[in-house]
């Protein structure tokens, strides 16, 4: 198993300085740092990202936005990153390292903080609905 691991550590894309400052951040200012995606799933979220292009992605808990980063990286010219954090203390570390990353200019990064079931049922339209197994989740 950590043969593995290493070897697509080894192989994976190492992230950008700002997003080593997030990650250097984030472990030595939240209380529970391991809570954040690492170097690997943030590679992976980026991949998956960049192969499908979505004009929109909604994202549940930002935490101090490193897999949101990730995400926006993939996002088509004019997409949509929804990202929905209730802590404010962990908004202001997500909102400090997307203002450095400047995803104000062609891709937009909406902080919501309001009910998340019901951004997605006001929202579903703009969404693939993926399943997962469930049928009708959206």
């Amino acid at each position: 198993k950590q043969d593995i691991l290493d070897y697509c550590e080894k192989f994976s894309q190492q992230p950008n300085k700002i997003i080593q400052e997030l990650e250097r951040e984030t472990k030595y200012k939240v209380l529970m740092p391991r809570m954040m995606s690492d170097q690997l799933m943030g590679s992976f979220l980026e991949l998956i990202s960049g192969i499908i292009r979505p004009k929109y992605i909604l994202e549940i808990g930002t935490y101090t936005g490193y897999s949101a980063i990730c995400l926006a990286n993939g996002l088509d010219k004019n997409g949509q990153l929804h990202t929905i954090e209730i802590n404010p203390e962990l908004e202001d570390i997500a909102h400090k390292y997307f203002k450095k990353l400047n995803y104000s200019h062609n891709q937009q990064i909406n902080d919501l903080l309001l009910l998340a079931m019901h951004f997605i049922l006001l929202h579903s339209s703009q969404f693939t609905r993926t399943t997962f197994g469930l049928k009708n989740v959206l």
